[in-house]
Formats: structure tokens, C-alpha cells, sequence
């Protein structure tokens, strides 16, 4: 990021992840110390970030944006520095259920990036009620869990796998796989579609820690 920002000064640089402190002041320690960060979102970013989006194609219709403008933006989860004072200030949490993104892959978005060389995620629920020290799954603004619906989860899978390819794994993104009592459904669905269409040669799985 700051090699990009030296060279090209005016282009926006938006971070996120829940990889950093959360409370004010460790925010506001992250953006002084990386100061080529324009914005840096937290948690969740689906919502923020399409909000970031359709302010700077709002604002800026012709694309040349400046970013010391979008650090000025009043958007819920995204923070930046204006003038050495921290902005921003985290969102409301939004529904448990997670239905509410597209997904990427039924809607075509990922078409381009089925290929064997690369390894699709999925992902059926968010969140952790555990503590380990280790982990930042389960800090206590991320301690409930969410979840996609299961015949999303299928539709994202048989989209997939109807493609025909053969992937060296696919990858669940959940943080506890087993911690509901409906993933033993998702596995029958998972076997379900290896056994119909054979479309990975195995699986990496987070399972839940106590389950």
C-alpha cells in the first residue's frame, strides 16, 4: 500500500479484516502508523465497502477521485484519519441471516475464476462464541454466530460443480464447521455432490473446537 500511495498518490487505499484492535484508540494507532490507508473498514465489509462504493461513484461520477475526500465520507464500520482526529465509528449489527449477499458464485461473478488452478470457498455461517486467546473469531462484537441459509449453501455448491472441473479442494471459510446441528445436513449435501459430480479431490475444513 504505501508503495502504490508514493507512486500513485490519488489512488483511495481501503483495508479491512478483523486483524487489528477495535476499540478507538487501536484504530486510531493502525491508520497513524500505516498513514497510506485512506480507509480501513471493520469486521463484516459487505456492507460498508458497497456503501464506500456507491458514495465515490456518486461523488466522483468521471473516476477521478481524490482520497483525502473519501477519509471526509460519514459511513457506519468505515474509519479513517482527517486532520490527525479519528472518523468513523462501527455498525449496528446486521441480520443473523446472511442470505442478504449475493452470492458470487450463482449470480456468474466468479465464472472467470473456476478453474482448476484455483480453489473455491464457500462459506455457511460467520462467528464464534468461544474466546481463545489466538484467535480473533471470537472477540465479543463477533461472538454470535450467522448463518447462510443450506439451500444457498447447495446452490453455491452444485453451481460450482456442474461446471464440470476437477478442483484439487474446495475450502470452507467457517470458523467451527459442526458447531450447528444442521451441518450434519450440509455434509450429506457435500457427499451428495462429490458422489454425483466428483469435483474436488478433498476438503479443508475448521471444525468446531468442542463439537
Amino acid at each position: 500500500g504505501r508503495w502504490i500511495k508514493q507512486r500513485f498518490p490519488v489512488t483511495p487505499i481501503i483495508m479491512g479484516g478483523p486483524n487489528i484492535r477495535h476499540d478507538q484508540d487501536g484504530i486510531k494507532s493502525f491508520l497513524e502508523e500505516h498513514e497510506y490507508v485512506d480507509v480501513y473498514i471493520s469486521f463484516e465489509g459487505e456492507i460498508p465497502f458497497t456503501g464506500l462504493l456507491t458514495q465515490i461513484l456518486k461523488r466522483f461520477p468521471n473516476g477521478k477521485c481524490n482520497p483525502v475526500d473519501i477519509r471526509a465520507f460519514d459511513i457506519d464500520s468505515c474509519f479513517s484519519l482527517e486532520n490527525g482526529s479519528l472518523r468513523g465509528k462501527h455498525a449496528t449489527e446486521n441480520s443473523n441471516n446472511l442470505d442478504y449477499i449475493p452470492s458470487p458464485y450463482t449470480t456468474g461473478l466468479l465464472d472467470a475464476f473456476l478453474i482448476p488452478e484455483f480453489i473455491p470457498l464457500f462459506e455457511s455461517n460467520r462467528g464464534c462464541p468461544h474466546t481463545c486467546s489466538y484467535c480473533t473469531w471470537g472477540s465479543s462484537v463477533r461472538s454470535h454466530v450467522k448463518k447462510f441459509s443450506r439451500e444457498r449453501l447447495k446452490a453455491d455448491m452444485e453451481y460450482v460443480a456442474k461446471t464440470g472441473k476437477l478442483f484439487s479442494k474446495w475450502t470452507f471459510a467457517d470458523a467451527n464447521f459442526g458447531i450447528l446441528p444442521r451441518d450434519v445436513e450440509i455434509a450429506r449435501d457435500i457427499r451428495e455432490i462429490y458422489e454425483k459430480y466428483h469435483p474436488f479431490h478433498n476438503l479443508t475444513i475448521w471444525w468446531d473446537k468442542n463439537a
